[in-house]
């Protein structure tokens, strides 16, 4: 699941029907099929793939022939993978107080872009077509409008805007 609502030990809990009080944290994140422990081994096992071939050519001048195009295609293969890692480290966190709503989207070691607004006036859209993803989760507010979670499947949106709908309408 690349999202989840941080527990606030400190809030009413959602049966009691209280109001908002306190802080709802949102984080969201694209969901990574490989990490770094599964990029060592999936390039270890492809190393081992391409050593077995060479093995026959042992004591022959052509292994000195295929090794450097061995070492290019696993540095090749290494360059790709650690940057889809680096471009897939996004964080979304979303944090709803009594007076303000924050988002703050952490990308790739970029600078941090932050978005707040009062959330009695921060509007909730899903768009199902129109937007560079189908159904486009927006929040728009002080001036502004901003996508919450593109990276999220269809389904995650369409449930996280039923979920911050009614976290809104609480207010």
């Amino acid at each position: 699941m690349p999202y989840e609502w941080v527990p606030n030990p400190n809030a009413a809990p959602d049966h009691s029907g209280a109001a908002l009080h306190g802080r709802a944290v949102l984080r969201a994140w694209p969901q990574r099929s490989l990490n770094r422990r599964g990029l060592a081994g999936f390039v270890g096992a492809t190393a081992a793939l391409l050593a077995v071939p060479m093995l026959s050519l042992l004591g022959s001048l052509a292994v000195w022939v295929l090794l450097p195009f061995v070492g290019a295609a696993l540095a090749g293969l290494i360059w790709a993978l650690r940057l889809s890692l680096r471009r897939g480290a996004v964080l979304e966190t979303l944090t709803l107080g009594e007076g303000s709503l924050t988002i703050v989207r952490q990308a790739d070691g970029r600078a941090p872009q932050y978005w707040q607004a009062n959330p009695h006036w921060v509007r909730l859209h899903l768009r199902p077509t129109g937007g560079p993803v189908s159904d486009y989760l927006t929040l728009s507010g002080g001036g502004r409008e901003v996508e919450l979670g593109a990276f999220l499947t269809p389904n995650e949106r369409q449930r996280l805007h039923t979920e911050l709908s009614g976290i809104l309408a609480r207010l």
